[in-house]
């Protein structure tokens, strides 16, 4: 994305496209044309945001706030929209789903969305604001800005927006007060367990704990207070980056927007959802891992950024194709993301490998001579098979350069 700062960059929209994606197979500087899709990507939700709440009749208060938020300009809706909350209960539905459970999120998780927002951004309502009775039981607010969770009960809520402060009556008669700002609270448990502040890793929020994003984990992820003591190996992870791949850490830190600790039972476990991509899975074994999964996963965040607007492959979705990588028959397009992702993956190691061969090289050396056959093996079976699109054609045209590069 880019810096909130900055002026919006100039988005694309002309027939006459470069062959290859720029950013794609690469993370590139900020004005790439995967940069660009990824402003597009936020900026949509402001539309599914208004098609998911079109014909819904709240409180007052929340109504008007919902009703403006459809006609925010387009930097104050990307100030809004770029957070892993808003992104996974307003991202468009994605056409084909691979490894993922099919989600759609339910008219709770919006209501939620839609409270929290209200009452944390500049500008909202200072009334009191209390949504109509709900199917299903509030039971939750989390509050993005300050990486607060709290229990509210079945609900309603009231919520009071101050200059610097937000005050919540529950409808069992508990208030709270919450300052200004992420870590306004001191991270912990208050109000016998109703409060609850979160941590975060190297800036990022750690996600686990938040009811929501339990539906996109391959699996458990690990506690709460077991997941703060991963702070040091994500911080550490993203100075190995910077240091052997400034670029990946850099598309890193404008992509990310939350990680989701994932348990370590003797191998490296790493996913990216497709209905979550801007939240980072992982388990967090060693700070080189930590790295690799950040090169790995954000490849296949970037792959959705194409995705998300046009196919590539005309043959993509049939079970019946070898993978290199795993025991289950793939469509042809989990190989495709698993080409573009051990790129990625071997071009990390290269470049350890190269940064300190005494320290990192006998690891780097497993990994690559492990890889670039099964990368050039499944490239060469991809062009075989694959039926390609119009846009297919400019990411086949960027992979097979970036094989060429890899496995020379």
């Amino acid at each position: 994305m880019m810096s909130l700062g900055s002026p919006l960059i100039h988005l694309r929209e002309s027939d006459e496209s470069p062959v290859a994606f720029s950013g794609l197979c690469w993370p590139e500087k900020p004005d790439s044309e995967i940069d660009e899709l990824a402003v597009k990507s936020i900026l949509a939700r402001r539309d599914r945001m208004a098609e998911a709440f079109a014909g819904i009749r709240f409180h007052q208060g929340l109504d008007n706030f919902i009703r403006g938020l459809c006609s925010l300009p387009a930097m104050d809706a990307l100030r809004l929209f770029d957070n892993a909350w808003s992104a996974a209960v307003f991202r468009w539905p994605p056409r084909h789903v691979i490894d993922d459970a099919p989600f759609e999120p339910d008219f709770t998780d919006r209501i939620r969305w839609a409270l929290a927002c209200a009452a944390e951004q500049p500008g909202a309502s200072a009334a009191i604001v209390v949504p109509p009775p709900l199917d299903q039981k509030l039971a939750y607010l989390y509050f993005p800005n300050r990486h607060v969770l709290l229990n509210v009960g079945e609900g309603p809520v009231a919520i009071a927006r101050e200059e610097r402060l937000i005050r919540l009556t529950n409808a069992d008669g508990r208030c709270f007060t919450l300052p200004q700002g992420s870590g306004s609270i001191p991270a912990g448990k208050y109000a016998a367990s109703a409060l609850w502040a979160l941590e975060h890793a190297a800036g990022w929020p750690l996600l686990n704990g938040i009811p929501l994003f339990m539906k996109f984990s391959p699996g458990p992820p690990v506690p709460p207070e077991e997941a703060r003591k991963t702070r040091v190996v994500i911080t550490e992870a993203l100075e190995l980056l910077q240091a052997v791949w400034p670029a990946a850490k850099a598309f890193a830190e404008r992509w990310v927007r939350g990680v989701l600790v994932l348990p370590y039972s003797g191998c490296s476990r790493s996913h990216t959802s497709v209905h979550a991509p801007q939240v980072l899975m992982c388990s967090t074994e060693s700070a080189s891992k930590v790295a690799e999964a950040l090169c790995h996963e954000l490849s296949h965040a970037r792959m959705f950024l194409v995705l998300e607007r046009d196919p590539i492959l005309k043959n993509d979705f049939n079970r019946t194709h070898h993978s290199a990588w795993r025991r289950d028959a793939r469509p042809l397009l989990g190989l495709l993301n698993g080409v573009h992702a051990f790129l990625n993956v071997c071009r990390y190691y290269q470049r350890l490998q190269k940064k300190d061969p005494a320290r990192w090289g006998k690891e780097c050396d497993f990994v690559l001579k492990t890889q670039i056959p099964k990368i050039s093996v499944t490239w060469s079976y991809i062009q075989q098979h694959a039926v390609w699109t119009g846009t297919g054609e400019r990411v086949a045209s960027d992979l097979d350069a970036a094989v060429r590069e890899i496995c020379r």
